[in-house]
């Protein structure tokens, strides 16, 4: 037997260093856990009440080998810090989770000078409901929902979008007026709408953030949400162009992505 085969991904419990270090080795190892939780409960449709998702407490215990007492205590530490909230939910009354994505980027490191109790956060109660991934209602002059006020994919292309402004800028995303979120829905559902391959909206979105260096120099500097869904299809016709004039089109571009991401 290989003993490196011990160690393979399907057996091993990965968790980010960085955010053990500010919040301690537990915590992390306990949301390591949660967003993989939350993750499966989106792909299978299962997010309720405003993105919160069920997961027992055997199956954390399980998965992250942690005791009854340690796991409680990681998740009592994770609500102290505001990075996850839990709410009883349904007919039994079963503890639900719900994460704070846009409190974890924050404390991913980009101002590393920042202690946990020195970060201000936005929450729901401030009316940042982005920061849930709950998306801000939009509606026309005769009262009409244009958009749906609640989409798949939107929280992790939320938290992915910070993450990629924070690089760029130096500095998080305004979203407070709301064009920033309506933009990244109408992004969500122009790529739901159009998406082939087998992609996923949020595919589309990382792919083309992963490959902005792609774009022309004007382009790159366009980074607000409300600009790129502007300038979308201007985009998408730079990256198809990128390559090999006739070797490599941006559909099989995307595709190669999304098969490379799987494995």
């Amino acid at each position: 037997m290989n003993i490196l085969s011990i160690f393979s991904s399907s057996d091993t419990i990965a968790f980010s260093r960085t955010l053990a270090e500010k919040i301690g080795v537990l915590e992390a190892l306990a949301l390591s856990e949660l967003i993989e939780q939350y993750n499966t409960a989106n792909q299978n449709g299962k997010l309720v009440n405003g993105n919160y998702f069920y997961c027992t407490a055997n199956k954390l215990r399980k998965a992250t080998c942690l005791n009854t007492r340690r796991l409680e205590s990681a998740i009592k530490g994770l609500i102290k810090l505001r990075i996850i909230e839990t709410k009883l939910l349904g007919t039994s009354r079963r503890r639900h989770f719900r994460i704070n994505f846009n409190r974890i980027l924050k404390l991913l490191g980009f101002d590393k000078t920042l202690k946990v109790e020195q970060i201000d956060i936005l929450d729901v109660e401030s009316g940042d409901k982005d920061l849930w991934g709950e998306s801000i209602e939009e509606t026309n002059s005769d009262g009409k929902k244009t958009l749906p006020t609640k989409l798949p994919y939107f929280t992790e292309s939320l938290a992915l979008y910070f993450e990629f402004h924070i690089e760029k800028a130096g500095i998080k995303p305004n979203m407070k007026d709301g064009t920033e979120g309506k933009a990244l829905k109408e992004l969500i559902v122009y790529f739901g709408e159009e998406t082939k391959e087998g992609s996923t909206p949020f595919d589309v979105i990382k792919y083309i953030l992963d490959n902005w260096e792609d774009l022309d120099e004007y382009q790159q500097k366009r980074i607000k949400l409300a600009q790129i869904r502007t300038d979308i299809s201007n985009i998408l016709l730079q990256m198809r162009n990128k390559g090999i004039p006739g070797k490599t089109s941006y559909k099989q571009r995307m595709k190669e992505y999304v098969n490379k991401k799987k494995n």
